[in-house]
C-alpha cells in the first residue's frame, strides 16, 4: 500500500491484553512454559514458576492499575530471566497458543474488516515484542500496517531472554509511542479510530476520533466522554 492511499484512508488502533486477546499475553506465556517444565518433570522449575506467579499477582493487586499491570509484568519478565526459561523459540509458541485461543471476536472481525477494506490498521501494546510480532504478521489473513510494543531483547546465539525493556509503561508513554509510529505515515491519532481497555490507554482514546471500549473494558475506560461500547 503505497504512503499516500494510507495517508487518505482512515486508520484503526488496537490495544493487545483484553482488547484483542482476553487476559495477558505475559500470562499466557508463564502458563505454557509451567506445563512444559512439569511434562519435563521439572519440579523445581514448575513450582518456582506457580511462587513467581503468586509474586506478580500480589504486584499487580497491590499497585494496581496501570502501575500495577506494568511492575508486574517486569518482575514477570525478571523471574523468566532469572530462572533461564525464558527463550524465544518457547515463548513464540507460547503467544500463538494463546493470542488464537483468545481473541475477542469482535474486536478480531472489526480489525479484519479494514483490513480487508485496504485500510491501515496498527497494534499498540504493553506486551512483549514476540505477542507484538506475532499480532502483526500471522493473526490476521493480511499483516498489521504496524506496531508498538516493550521489548524483549534475546541473546543471538542462545536466543534465550537477556533483558526486558519498557517504552512503553505509562498511557502517556504508550501515546507518544503510537505518535512517532504514525508520523511515519503521515497519520494523527486526531484521525484514527483506537479500541483499549485499560488505564494505560485512555491518553490515546481521549486523542483519537472515534474511541472505542473493549467488551473487557475497565470502567474508567467505559466512562470516558464519546466512548463507543463493543459488545460481545
Amino acid at each position: 500500500m503505497s504512503l499516500q492511499l494510507i495517508r487518505t484512508r482512515p486508520a484503526t488502533i488496537v490495544d493487545g491484553d483484553n482488547t484483542l486477546w482476553r487476559g495477558r499475553a505475559a500470562e499466557g506465556i508463564g502458563k505454557h512454559l509451567l506445563r512444559k517444565e512439569l511434562g519435563r518433570l521439572h519440579l523445581g522449575n514448575v513450582l518456582r514458576g506457580m511462587g513467581g506467579k503468586q509474586e506478580v499477582d500480589m504486584i499487580v493487586r497491590t499497585a494496581g492499575g496501570a502501575e500495577g499491570e506494568i511492575k508486574g509484568q517486569q518482575r514477570f519478565y525478571q523471574i523468566l530471566i532469572e530462572t533461564g526459561l525464558g527463550n524465544r523459540a518457547t515463548m513464540t509458541e507460547a503467544v500463538t497458543h494463546f493470542i488464537t485461543g483468545h481473541r475477542v471476536e469482535r474486536v478480531f472481525d472489526m480489525v479484519s474488516l479494514m483490513l480487508d477494506g485496504g485500510y491501515p490498521a496498527f497494534l499498540a501494546t504493553a506486551s512483549g515484542t514476540t505477542a507484538a510480532r506475532f499480532t502483526q504478521y500471522m493473526l490476521f489473513p493480511s499483516p498489521l500496517t504496524g506496531s508498538v510494543s516493550n521489548v524483549e531483547i534475546f541473546a543471538s546465539k542462545t536466543e534465550k531472554l537477556v533483558d526486558f525493556r519498557t517504552p512503553i509503561s505509562s498511557g502517556e508513554e504508550k501515546l507518544a509511542a503510537v505518535e512517532r509510529m504514525l508520523e511515519r505515515y503521515g497519520i494523527q491519532v486526531g484521525d484514527c479510530r483506537v479500541i483499549g481497555d485499560s488505564e494505560l490507554d485512555i491518553p490515546l482514546l481521549r486523542a483519537a476520533r472515534e474511541p472505542l471500549a473493549s467488551p473487557l473494558a475497565v470502567e474508567a475506560v467505559r466512562m470516558l466522554p464519546k466512548i463507543i461500547q463493543i459488545r460481545e
